[in-house]
């Protein structure tokens, strides 16, 4: 996946230079070619996002940031809109869409393509250094284990910040990631090294079983603390009837 949008900036810059790229290049000749490109784009950023519904469906994005420094530099693949689908014209995939966003001050391609099974997603994972040990869903639990391996891209170090996004259907249970925020798990990625990804979670969003069981006391407490009250109530109405009933029922006693 890396090495795609890599792909992408390699194209741009064989644009620039007024090289026609017919093929995808290999991984060696991108990763010579990005040393090249480096000084122009060496601040360039890199996002990798799958989000995994529960049924194993969901969508796979590739997204490229751009400061305004370095939108100038490609000011000869034109401005406005059409920068991000002109970026990605020769890489397109069935089924994928472009959109252009911007984030603060930086310009971001969104290479976004949904995938209806965890199958596809496979597909979508083989067409690049992505080794899939584990993607699969089991007893209500999604198992995902794949090893991204950049360390044929060492001396393109400094060329992306790459950050490796999974967006989880549920409660994460385990992971290695290194930040987590709810079920959005995030890795980042060293170019130059091999890195194992891995997490599971429930396929259904919910809350996690000790909350749950705390949930459950403090329901069970509330319902005990309205029975006790309406008791007590109960009580102190129940004797104040006695009381007026006997006072009413004694003799008047007169002299």
């Amino acid at each position: 996946m890396i090495f795609a949008i890599m792909d992408l900036i390699i194209r741009t810059y064989g644009r620039l230079k007024g090289v026609v790229m017919k093929k995808r290049l290999s991984w060696f000749q991108l990763g010579i070619l990005a040393i090249i490109a480096a000084g122009l784009l060496s601040g360039c950023k890199a996002n990798v996002v799958t989000k995994i519904n529960g049924d194993g469906s969901g969508k796979f994005s590739q997204e490229i940031g751009f400061t305004k420094e370095e939108l100038s530099s490609l000011s000869s693949l034109g401005s406005g809109v059409d920068f991000c689908s002109t970026l990605g014209s020769n890489n397109s995939v069935s089924g994928q869409s472009v959109n252009q966003e911007k984030r603060g001050d930086e310009t971001w391609c969104v290479f976004e393509t949904p995938f209806a099974s965890l199958d596809e997603l496979k597909t979508l994972y083989s067409s690049s250094d992505t080794s899939v040990n584990d993607l699969s869903i089991n007893n209500g639990q999604l198992h995902y284990n794949v090893t991204i391996n950049l360390s044929g891209a060492n001396a393109t170090t400094g060329l992306l910040q790459t950050k490796w996004i999974l967006i989880m259907p549920g409660r994460v249970t385990n992971h290695n990631a290194d930040e987590v925020k709810g079920s959005t798990l995030t890795w980042n990625l060293s170019l130059g090294h091999e890195t194992n990804l891995f997490a599971d979670s429930s396929t259904k969003g919910g809350l996690s079983s000790i909350w749950t069981i705390a949930l459950v006391v403090g329901l069970i407490c509330l319902c005990m603390l309205v029975i006790l009250i309406v008791a007590v109530v109960l009580f102190f109405v129940i004797r104040n009837n006695k009381k007026k009933q006997t006072l009413e029922a004694a003799p008047v006693i007169t002299q």
